[in-house]
C-alpha cells in the first residue's frame, strides 16, 4: 500500500515538474525573442507580460500541487522517507523540491531546515550558479525578479538554463525513485 501511494504522489509531483519544464522552455523562447533587434516597446511589453504570466503559473503549481492534503512543491515537504519493504530500514528517500518563484524565510520554517539546506531544494533561488546552495552565487537572484527586456538577456538565459537543469535533475531523481519501487 505504501508503494502504491508513493507512486501516486511521485507521479503527481513529476507531472507538475514536467509542466514547469515546459514553462521554462517557453520563457527561454520569449527571452530570445526579446533579444532580437527591432522589437517595439509594445512588443517587449507583451513579451514581458507573457513571461510574467508563466512565472505566475509556476507559482500556482508550487502552491496548489498537492497529494493527500499535503503540498508537494512549495518547500514544506522537503525529504520524506517511505517504508517500502517488510523489514525495518527498507525505505526510499524522496526529495520534493521547492518551486516557489521567490525565496522566503517561511519556506525555511515550513521545511524545518537551515538556510543552506533549504536552498538545496529551491529551484528558483541563486540562479547565477548551477546549484542553489553554492556560496559564490547571488542568493537574491530568483525567478520572480527576472524580466526579459533591457540589457541582461544573457544573464536571464543563463538563469533559465540553470533552473531548467535543476527541474530536470529533480525529475530524474523522482524517476529513479519510481524505478526502485517497481
Amino acid at each position: 500500500r505504501n508503494i502504491t501511494a508513493a507512486v501516486s504522489m511521485i507521479t503527481t509531483a513529476d507531472q507538475a515538474l514536467m509542466e514547469v519544464a515546459g514553462n521554462l522552455t517557453s520563457m527561454r523562447a520569449l527571452a530570445v525573442a526579446a533579444a532580437e533587434t527591432g522589437q517595439t516597446d509594445l512588443e517587449n511589453k507583451i513579451l514581458n507580460y507573457e513571461f510574467s504570466a508563466l512565472i505566475k503559473d509556476i507559482q500556482t503549481k508550487a502552491t496548489e500541487t498537492s497529494w493527500g492534503g499535503r503540498n508537494l512543491l512549495d518547500g514544506s515537504l522537503g525529504v520524506i522517507r517511505l517504508q517500502v519493504g517488510a523489514h525495518n530500514g527498507e525505505n526510499i528517500e524522496i526529495v520534493f523540491p521547492d518551486i516557489n518563484t521567490d525565496f522566503g524565510i517561511s519556506e525555511l520554517v515550513q521545511a524545518g531546515l537551515d538556510s543552506n539546506s533549504a536552498s538545496d531544494f529551491d529551484i528558483f533561488t541563486n540562479l547565477s550558479v548551477s546549484e542553489a546552495s553554492i556560496a559564490e552565487g547571488d542568493e537574491s537572484i530568483d525567478l520572480n525578479a527576472q524580466v526579459i527586456t533591457g540589457s541582461n538577456h544573457n544573464s536571464t538565459l543563463t538563469y533559465l538554463d540553470n533552473a531548467a537543469a535543476r527541474v530536470t535533475r529533480y525529475r530524474n531523481n523522482l524517476s529513479i525513485a519510481l524505478d526502485r519501487m517497481t
